[in-house]
């Protein structure tokens, strides 16, 4: 063989090695790039609403943090007393749209632990991906898991730079 065949098949060796173990290099494109938009932490407005009609609760705004992390992961920290640092996942839905579940841990007043609170949260990213937008329903359960309460929100946010 010569110095150029071996060369050449040694290339097709290591094009073939590299298909073969599954791993291809990430794709810069198509819906991953979009799925990885959100990526980043959020400084974010939240508006407490009527879950039922969806009017405003006056008084009621407060700021979080939201890092939405690679591979799924996220945590959320609410500007509002009672809530715990939140750990949750977010998925992809499609386009600019994402589903987030997060849970927290709800305080009394007093500060014992009451029980711990689900936010389910349907997000869309703005067309340049700067801001974000969701609409929040969060389902309040004790120590044994009873409903004790619900709350929405209304939401928008601003990717930290």
């Amino acid at each position: 063989m010569t110095r150029t065949g071996k060369a050449i098949a040694l290339v097709t060796l290591g094009i073939a090695l590299t298909f073969a173990s599954g791993r291809v290099p990430a794709q810069s494109g198509g819906e991953n790039a979009l799925a990885r938009r959100i990526e980043g932490t959020w400084l974010a407005q939240a508006t407490l609403v009527q879950c039922d009609t969806g009017a405003e609760i006056p008084n009621s705004t407060f700021p979080a943090l939201h890092s939405f992390l690679s591979g799924g992961a996220m945590l959320s920290n609410p500007g509002s007393s009672g809530l715990s640092t939140g750990h949750g996942v977010w998925t992809h839905t499609g386009g600019d749209s994402f589903k987030n579940t997060i849970r927290l841990f709800a305080f009394t007043s007093g500060g014992a632990l009451m029980g711990i609170a689900t936010v389910t949260r349907d997000i869309v990213l703005s067309p340049d991906g700067e801001s974000l937008t969701s609409n929040d329903d969060s389902e309040f359960r004790d120590l044994a898991g009873n409903l004790i309460g619900r709350r929405c929100a209304s939401v928008s946010g601003t990717r930290l730079d």
